[in-house]
């Protein structure tokens, strides 16, 4: 049952057993009213759709390739580090 369909004291009760306030449900309405407004706009043509799915998979498709690079250089440095330690630097010499 949606609370305007309830009588005055029935919306009171229901009011203080749920610990809220009529300006509360006021606010909410609104809050509520300006969501289904501004999601009211007009629908996602099939056009924009493909060119929104295609600049998604473009984006995957680069962060793949960023991810794989840095992973590459991740273990290069790991690598040079290792070699490092194991045969020392020039700078020591």
């Amino acid at each position: 049952m949606a609370f305007d369909q309830l009588a005055e004291a029935a919306r009171g009760e229901f009011l203080r057993r749920e610990g809220l306030h009529s300006d509360h449900i006021e606010a909410w309405r609104k809050s509520m009213q300006s969501g289904l407004e501004a999601g009211a706009g007009a629908p996602v043509t099939r056009a924009e759709l493909n060119e929104l799915k295609a600049e998604n998979k473009e984006l995957k498709r680069d962060l793949h390739r960023k991810n794989g690079a840095l992973a590459e250089t991740t273990a290069l440095l790991v690598l040079k580090k290792k070699a490092d330690l194991l045969w020392g630097t020039g700078e020591n010499e």
